[in-house]
């Protein structure tokens, strides 16, 4: 059984963060930045009145949160638009130690990629963090230690405005459409080779302040690269990079979910009813066979929904089939390697089958990244899925179901030597029968179950 997993990310576990372009010593061709840390969804480094450093919320460009960098990703050297004279240092790497303009010897850095995607952990070159934790900016933690206190973002900061583009924190299918949006009065450049489309001849350009850009339908990942642009001045904004990954699946393929480790797949037993945890049932695979198209309501956002034999995957108190509005889903990476995860947008919460992964485990949700959401879409294709065929057990009850011969499930009726069990579905719930094919020939005593 092949198992379609998350595309390799070029950072494990994470996307590519978006490096800043490093300014020469002699100021001739300056890339200003503003700095943003995780904590509490994104504070800004600024140089507070008494000249320390201290991550804020407020997000307005000012000359005392916007900085350079002199040098290579392993030692260089911050300097504040507000003095740009005065590298941005602290007297010593005590821990604590408290960083401003001109603070002392210690102010050349460096960064490694952190696991928190587009982020870096940023630290000085003798091996101390840059923490976010306190009132002020201070040096704490040995490097690496990627902790959400020391993980940064680098905003390029230009003449106008950056273009808004999709974020990277969910997958994307192949082929999908995503929008770039720059401010009034200018117009987009971008590019989706990786060269920075300010200078790249392979650069293009709307004719509008929004562009809609088609994903490629091969690869695992895609990076792009924009600019606002105003054509009537020349003035430009500082650069946006996005890495989007993408999930295998199609809307032209068909799949079955399992969750976790179990041998089970999500089910829709009854329209309009939670669905269920069942195992493979060949006589009607239908209702555990799913289709994932892009979403007609909120498109070019990375936006998804399922169906399942011709019907809506819905949410009302579970996951359901029937003629409801679909459920809006985006699909992330699992923490948990090799497993997605599906979110629903309206909860922000995962696909989860409650109580584990057992038969009849309703398929619900819980809060995300919860290790019970992992989970796979398997390819129908790649599953060996026997004929069902017409069968009469000794209680003269009818019935469908497939044969197994020395333990395999066979795709004919034909038999092929070895002991056969006739596996049938007639109604719900187990029972310990005596088989009996259609000419009263037994098979021997066994258990059966519906979804068997």
């Amino acid at each position: 059984m092949t198992m379609l997993l998350v595309a390799f990310f070029t950072l494990i576990g994470t996307a590519k963060a978006q490096e800043p372009i490093f300014s020469p010593a002699d100021g001739s061709d300056d890339h200003w930045y503003q700095i943003i840390n995780a904590r509490d969804g994104g504070r800004y480094v600024t140089v507070i009145a008494d000249g320390y450093l201290k991550g804020v919320e407020e997000s307005a460009v000012s000359d005392n949160n916007t900085f350079k960098l002199v040098g290579t990703s392993s030692n260089f050297q911050i300097f504040c638009k507000a003095d740009p004279t005065q590298p941005i240092g602290a007297p010593n790497q005590n821990g604590g130690s408290k960083m401003s303009v001109g603070g002392g010897d210690t102010n050349t850095f460096q960064y490694s990629a952190s696991s928190n995607a587009g982020h870096f952990v940023l630290a000085t070159t003798g091996g101390q963090c840059l923490d976010n934790y306190g009132d002020k900016i201070s040096f704490w933690g040995n490097f690496p230690n990627d902790d959400t206190n020391r993980q940064y973002r680098f905003k390029e900061v230009g003449d106008i405005e950056n273009p808004t583009m999709l974020g990277v924190e969910y997958l994307l299918m192949k082929g999908d459409i995503i929008a770039i949006e720059s401010p009034a009065n200018s117009v987009v450049k971008y590019t989706l080779d990786g060269t920075d489309p300010k200078t790249s001849a392979t650069a293009i350009q709307s004719t509008s302040n929004t562009v809609d850009i088609t994903l490629p339908t091969t690869g695992d990942e895609v990076t792009v690269k924009a600019i606002s642009f105003d054509p009537n001045t020349g003035q430009t904004s500082g650069l946006e990079t996005r890495t989007y990954t993408f999930f295998e699946m199609t809307e032209a393929g068909e799949y079955l979910i399992k969750f976790g480790t179990g041998s089970n797949y999500v089910t829709s037993v009854t329209d309009d009813a939670v669905m269920t945890n069942q195992v493979l049932n060949p006589c009607n695979v239908q209702t555990q066979t799913f289709k994932i198209i892009k979403s007609t309501t909120k498109e070019k956002q990375g936006v998804y929904n399922l169906m399942s034999d011709g019907k809506n995957v819905y949410y009302a108190g579970g996951y359901k089939v029937g003629t409801t509005a679909l459920a809006d889903l985006k699909i992330k990476k699992h923490n948990t390697a090799g497993y997605l995860e599906v979110i629903r947008v309206e909860s922000n919460k995962g696909m989860n089958p409650n109580g584990g992964v057992a038969v009849g485990a309703r398929i619900e949700e819980y809060n995300m990244n919860d290790g019970g959401n992992k989970l796979n879409f398997i390819d129908k294709t790649t599953l060996t899925i026997p004929t069902c065929v017409d069968i009469t057990v000794n209680d003269g009850t009818n019935g469908t179901g497939y044969i197994v011969v020395a333990g395999r499930p066979q795709t004919t009726t034909a038999e092929q030597g070895g002991e056969v069990t006739i596996h049938a579905v007639p109604e719900v719930g187990y029972k310990f029968v005596d088989w009996k094919d259609a000419s009263n020939n037994s098979y021997g005593y066994s258990y059966y179950c519906t979804y068997c």
